[in-house]
């Protein structure tokens, strides 16, 4: 897995850009997120918690994306999590 975000910020890495999206769905819908906000939500010598959000513009989902990577110490998986938010201004 290789994924570039906002200011060329490499997150998760493996040798093509195409294996990271996420089903919004549920169903066949696929999609990768672009353009986000980086931001580190928990920094201790336990875990690392990095978030990556995604305001809705004009993409065919109308939601705004939160997806997360968590790291704790001593664990050899890489967890991600994400929020998903449709405000009820959005189009349905």
């Amino acid at each position: 897995m290789f994924c570039r975000w906002r200011n060329n910020i490499q997150t998760v890495s493996q040798t093509d850009s195409t294996t990271i999206y996420f089903s919004m769905d549920g169903g066949t819908s696929y999609k990768r997120p672009s353009a986000c906000t980086l931001s580190v939500v928990t920094n201790t010598t336990d875990m690392v918690d990095v978030s990556f959000k995604q305001t809705y513009s004009s993409q065919v989902h109308a939601e705004d994306w939160d997806i997360h990577y968590v790291l704790r110490r001593g664990d050899t998986s890489l967890y991600v999590y994400a929020i998903l938010g449709h405000p009820a201004t959005y189009p349905a």
